[in-house]
Order: structure tokens, then sequence, then C-alpha cells
């Protein structure tokens, strides 16, 4: 698609998705940005890291994993 092309395509969209347009290309030009540069971080460091470590059936983790997922495949379809 040229560039002319693509700006008919925006022009004529409602001025709803033009708005959620801007928006997205404000975020795409943040996320490349060099002066705004992606600080990588452990995910230690994330808020919900460890949540669950006082909860007794994340002792085993994977075994409550897998029983979740029994539970679920063992399920017919209605």
């Amino acid at each position: 698609m040229t560039n002319e092309e693509l700006l008919k395509e925006i022009v004529s969209l409602p001025d709803n998705d033009k708005n959620r347009l801007e928006r997205f290309i404000v975020f795409l030009k943040g996320k490349h940005s060099a002066a705004n540069p992606v600080q990588k971080r452990s995910f230690r460091e994330e808020k919900a890291f460890g949540m669950w470590k006082d909860r007794e059936e994340m002792e085993d983790s994977i075994k409550w994993v897998r029983d979740i997922r029994k539970k679920h495949w063992r399920q017919e379809a209605p």
C-alpha cells in the first residue's frame, strides 16, 4: 500500500477510529524512540512476582497446573 493509499484509508475512517489510530501511532513512536529507550528489568521486579508464594496449593505448582488441565480437558463439549 502506498503512502497515498494509506492516507486515503485513514481519512475515510470514522472519527472514533481515527482517534484510536492516533493513540496507537503515539504508542509506537514512543516504543521505538531513541530518546525513550525501553528499560529492561528482571521479571522478579514485577509487582505480581511471588503473589502466590504463600498459597498451599502452589507448593507444587507443576502438579497444580497438571490437575487444572486434566479437569479442563476431561470436560465434554456442551
